[in-house]
């Protein structure tokens, strides 16, 4: 796969699972991406429906997927809330998906959240030829050069 730089967005959430018994939630996300974490600031007292304006850059090498957790913040801990796991295969190809992912918990649903993703391929990574309108092939990458019958080597 295409190396890069991913941005994750985490923006909005409508959580089913509710951690507090009194109170209301302060929602935030962890992001991690192979073995780096990201976390989005707290959203104080927003309870089932929190809002983040974070924006998590990361560096891809070769991850295919993208894994977030929701937790509740506390004074001393944090609980979960819902986690899910993102396949980055759409957008490597679109370049940026902005879309609602459900949350699981212990196998039960636990709610959505909207993430907004965009990926931007380093210049020079590896993909596929771009064939021109003159019938002559730009190489992307790494890869070998080919020679077009009719021209000389």
């Amino acid at each position: 796969m295409t190396s890069g730089t991913l941005t994750v967005k985490p923006l909005s959430g409508k959580l089913k699972r509710d951690t507090e018994t009194f109170g209301k939630m302060d929602p935030y996300c962890k992001v991690k991406l192979g073995s780096t974490t990201h976390e989005t600031k707290v959203h104080s007292n927003a309870g089932k429906y929190p809002a983040w304006n974070d924006k998590l850059v990361f560096k891809r090498s070769n991850e295919e997927v993208v894994n977030i957790d929701v937790l509740d913040k506390d004074t001393f801990s944090s609980d979960t809330i819902g986690y899910v796991t993102i396949p980055l295969s759409k957008v490597v190809e679109n370049k940026k998906v902005s879309e609602w992912h459900t949350l699981s918990y212990k196998g039960k649903m636990a709610g959505e959240i909207l993430v907004e993703m965009e990926f931007i391929p380093d210049a020079g990574s590896s993909g596929p030829s771009t064939q021109l309108s003159s019938g002559t092939s730009v190489m992307m990458g790494s890869q070998q050069p080919q020679y077009v019958q009719g021209f000389s080597q």
